[in-house]
């Protein structure tokens, strides 16, 4: 294992995020923010904005917890 992994796997194990759960904890609010901004304009129906917020939600779980 090359030293840039062996640091990696120490800072995970010290509990801090990778790049990628930092990336996801940034993205989904902004995805979530753009959906209720859509909403409010009258562009996106409630069951539109919600599936939308809610399909964000799950993968951002499941990509977040998968690290």
């Amino acid at each position: 294992m090359d030293p840039a992994e062996r640091g990696m796997v120490a800072a995970e194990k010290d509990g801090f995020m990778s790049d990628a759960q930092f990336g996801l904890m940034v993205a989904a609010p902004v995805i979530i923010g753009f959906a209720l901004m859509l909403y409010r304009m009258g562009v996106l129906q409630g069951a539109g904005t919600l599936s939308a917020v809610g399909a964000s939600v799950v993968i951002a779980a499941v990509l977040f917890f998968g690290q």
